[in-house]
């Protein structure tokens, strides 16, 4: 089991791999007791100026996260990073959809709990799709299917109950990933999103 697991860890992208360690590390430590059972209520969290938790979720997918969802979490966010090429750039967009997560979650103060691990898988395969159906440059009627797709997550969550601003968030972090990083770059030749270390 264990060279089964660890040949698998070696197939999965580099960030991925220690992101995907992290969760394991989380859900470890809450059923060891470490962490405290909590619920990422983004409104709550901002009342009570518990900003650590912020960062916390961005990792903690509680302690009943299986090992299916574990599974299709990494190959997901692994394929998105191959999507996107680069470790470094991986690794500032993740930290984008998460400012942009958070922001739009509190202007538009989202209850219920919100988990941030699942939103940064959404929203980067929203954004890996995007990039996708752009640079096929499909037209007409075929077009259609594609777009569609897209947004199967946020119609999944609606059916679900739950609100349009959580719906929202599943998709809005992503789309303004697109348009920062390849809509910008393409109508404009300027690359909003470049790592922090690029910049100057």
């Amino acid at each position: 089991m264990d060279v089964l697991f660890v040949q698998i860890m070696q197939g999965v992208q580099p960030v991925t791999r220690v992101y995907v360690l992290s969760m394991i590390g989380c859900i470890i430590a809450h059923n060891i007791g470490w962490i405290e059972s909590t619920k990422y209520d983004f409104s709550l969290i901002f009342h009570r100026r518990q900003y650590h938790k912020l960062l916390l979720s961005c990792f903690d997918v509680g302690s009943q996260f299986n090992a299916m969802d574990l599974a299709i979490t990494m190959f997901q966010l692994s394929y998105d990073e191959q999507i996107i090429g680069n470790s470094k750039r991986f690794i500032w967009f993740i930290a984008v959809v998460a400012v942009l997560t958070t922001s739009f979650a509190y202007i538009w103060d989202v209850k219920g709990e919100v988990l941030m691990v699942d939103m940064i898988k959404w929203n980067l395969t929203y954004y890996a799709a995007r990039t996708n159906v752009a640079a096929a440059g499909q037209i007409g009627f075929i077009r259609v299917p594609s777009l569609l797709a897209l947004l199967r997550i946020p119609i999944f969550l609606r059916v679900n109950q739950c609100s349009f601003a959580m719906c929202s968030l599943s998709v809005l972090p992503g789309y303004v990933l697109y348009l920062m990083a390849d809509a910008a770059e393409r109508l404009y030749q300027i690359d909003l999103m470049r790592p922090p270390d690029e910049w100057f």
